[in-house]
């Protein structure tokens, strides 16, 4: 994620900058009026991309705790995994898997209105 966030500050255009330094912008100042609006694309993607990734989580957890002790780490991959395969319930897994993808849409599609993101916009 830091090398998205890399890229897109050393893509962020000069002339802003020095206008800034000019107008006697400093520090604070231009990293809030200046660089974070400009950066506020890219995170809201960097953001998206970790959301994904929240719900993909499973080799991790699965191969540290299995889940436990108890369900106190079991996550919805976990579950749906220890439903369908090691109590034979594919329906029940099934189930749990729809949810998930409806979530995931669900969750997807505010993050993306919520920070107003275009296919194809520009940064600038």
């Amino acid at each position: 994620m830091m090398l998205i966030f890399i890229a897109g500050r050393t893509a962020l255009p000069k002339d802003v900058y020095e206008a800034a330094e000019i107008d006697g912008a400093r520090g604070w100042k231009r990293f809030k009026n200046i660089t974070w609006p400009l950066l506020l694309p890219i995170s809201s993607i960097v953001l998206l991309m970790r959301l994904m990734d929240a719900f993909k989580a499973f080799d991790d957890i699965y191969g540290l705790t299995q889940g436990g002790p108890g369900t106190s780490t079991e996550t919805m991959n976990i579950l749906l995994m220890l439903t369908s395969f090691r109590y034979y319930d594919f329906g029940k897994g099934s189930a749990i898997s729809f949810v998930m993808l409806v979530l995931v849409i669900g969750l997807c599609t505010a993050f993306v209105r919520l920070f107003k993101l275009r296919i194809g916009e520009t940064l600038y």
